[in-house]
């Protein structure tokens, strides 16, 4: 994903989560350090460390099944080597990632550099309808809606209708993530209104 310069609750989201959020996210603008001069680099190294931040939920889940996992462009000495070419060497609106296509010159079949287009995750979403009945077995008993945090009629009916674009599967899977980790909490012993600040 990219850097979450936007924050988007789910249409199930309640009243109650979305005032959690918004304080969450004043208190964490409070006290977030000044922007230094070169806000470009400061963005770029947000990126990187966002980037870190989603590889090291795929590893954990990874792990957990034996599978390793690698992310080189996230690494220390890959990241200095991007920043130290001139900004507007980095990308270019008429050819895609041309930092990266020449790094890999040579290594990968040129088709690949040359392309033009993003690959997306659809093929993934698209097989999320098949575990409907799966995802509405969250809705019953959920830890989300136990802590007043989800609408369940809501989100049955996200469950159960038409996705016309890609924002509800994500949602729908960023839901089911934080519900499964609220279990785990639970199931571990620890207490899940500390971790959600919400009345538990």
């Amino acid at each position: 994903g990219g850097y979450p310069d936007a924050v988007e609750l789910p249409p199930w989201a309640t009243a109650d989560a979305v005032d959690a959020a918004r304080r969450l996210l004043l208190q964490a603008a409070d006290e977030a350090p000044a922007t230094p001069p070169d806000k470009a680099v400061h963005d770029a190294v947000q990126l990187v460390r966002h980037g870190g931040r989603l590889m090291r939920r795929t590893a954990m889940a990874a792990a957990a099944d034996g599978l390793p996992v690698a992310a080189p462009f996230l690494d220390d000495r890959v990241a200095e080597a991007c920043l130290a070419v001139r900004a507007h060497e980095r990308t270019t609106p008429w050819r895609y990632k041309p930092l990266l296509a020449e790094a890999l010159r040579g290594v990968v079949p040129d088709r690949s550099s040359t392309r033009s287009t993003k690959g997306g995750t659809s093929p993934e979403y698209a097989a999320l309808p098949h575990y409907r009945a799966d995802l509405l077995a969250l809705c019953e008993n959920g830890k989300l809606a136990g802590l007043g945090l989800i609408d369940v009629d809501r989100l049955r009916s996200a469950l159960t209708g038409v996705w016309t674009s890609d924002a509800t599967p994500i949602m729908v899977e960023q839901t089911a993530g934080c519900e499964r980790w609220l279990r785990d909490l639970d199931r571990a012993g620890q207490p899940t209104d500390l971790v959600t600040g919400a009345p538990g």
